[in-house]
């Protein structure tokens, strides 16, 4: 699709193709343009290149990373530079650096081409992220970022729709509706009048001045169906992973709850500690209440009965140890629950405040 985009401004132009894969789109270009060079990282992708399309001689691959390339590449030596696929696989500083060696290798009216997945649609409304890309931009960044290197900088949306067509055998130019299901009844079936966008891929049109000529946008009809075919079967693979998401987290849930379980099972209902609690002061009592008899018994002076006095005051200490000792095998016993469920603590906190 792009390399259709591109089509209309390679008419007899010297082209670079930046990232140029297995050559296919430089090949696309080759056809209409008079010179294309196309180079990539890839020694693999580049010897492809070579074998598949080194017969045509106004085709050219060669191996080079794109600080080599652009340092070593001579000024104004292009019409039209393509960089599809490119910018969302470097960090900023390297983003930025690719922009400022197309500007420097970009004719006077020459124009480049470069495309970006807008963040927003292709990966923060599908709720994952790609990881083959370094930095994605939101469709304000890219713009902003393509402004600091070029004055004249407008951006096209891309995006694979369904649809009808209706038109005459070799028909160039077509008037262009769009219709979304929420329109049936809001329109009573009617289409609205040009696109409204939305695409998941952003690409721009920039040069050093503005441009003589509008661009146009590009239509494909896939007679095939294949986009379409392709676009169904992502659907049912996203479908598929979120459905294993679902099974997932219903395996976590049931963890939780038998986690939880086992935490009720160790901590102590407020009403058995309470009972404990009466059965120790009880104790105690009973105890002071058997030396309080010894001493009114006794012959000897009261002062004698501090022995008596320091062995309860001793056995009473013990049983304070033995009470924290039990507490510290509780405490513990949960905290090595609690440290193998980092995700919930929130939900284990919530537990335990509710028993205790």
């Amino acid at each position: 699709m792009r390399g259709f985009f591109a089509l209309q401004f390679a008419e007899n132009k010297r082209v670079l193709d930046v990232a140029s894969g297995e050559g296919y789109g430089s090949a696309y270009l080759a056809s209409r343009a008079a010179k294309v060079d196309g180079f990539d990282s890839s020694a693999e992708a580049v010897n492809h290149a070579k074998q598949v399309y080194g017969d045509n001689p106004r085709l050219s691959f060669s191996r080079a990373d794109l600080e080599g390339f652009f340092r070593e590449a001579q000024p104004a030596s292009y019409d039209l530079v393509t960089a599809f696929e490119v910018i969302e696989h470097v960090d900023e500083q390297s983003q930025l650096a690719l922009l400022e060696g197309i500007h420097k290798v970009l004719a006077p009216g020459g124009v480049a081409l470069v495309s970006s997945p807008d963040k927003q649609l292709y990966s923060d409304v599908r709720l994952q992220k790609n990881p083959f890309h370094v930095r994605e931009m939101y469709r304000e960044e890219f713009q902003k970022l393509l402004e600091r290197v070029f004055p004249t900088a407008q951006l096209f949306e891309q995006l694979t729709y369904t649809g009808s067509a209706l038109f005459e055998s070799g028909a160039a130019r077509a008037a262009l509706c769009e219709m979304a299901w929420t329109d049936l009844l809001r329109l009573k079936g009617r289409c609205q009048a040009g696109v409204r966008g939305g695409g998941e891929y952003l690409v721009a049109v920039v040069s050093k001045e503005p441009l003589r000529t509008l661009p146009e946008s590009a239509l494909i009809l896939d007679r095939a169906r294949k986009l379409i075919g392709e676009e169904v079967y992502s659907k049912q693979v996203e479908l598929d992973r979120l459905k294993q998401s679902e099974q997932h987290l219903r395996d976590v849930v049931e963890d939780l709850q038998r986690q939880i379980s086992e935490i009720r099972k160790v901590w102590l209902p407020p009403e058995e500690a309470t009972r404990r609690e009466a059965l120790q002061n009880q104790l105690i009592d009973r105890l002071m209440a058997m030396l309080t008899r010894e001493q009114a018994a006794s012959e000897e002076p009261a002062s004698d009965s501090t022995p008596y006095r320091q062995m309860f005051l001793d056995a009473q200490q013990q049983l304070t140890d033995l009470q924290s000792m039990v507490s510290m095998r509780v405490i513990q016993r949960a905290k090595r629950m609690w440290d193998r469920m980092p995700l919930i603590k929130g939900v284990v906190k919530a537990v335990v405040k509710k028993v205790v």
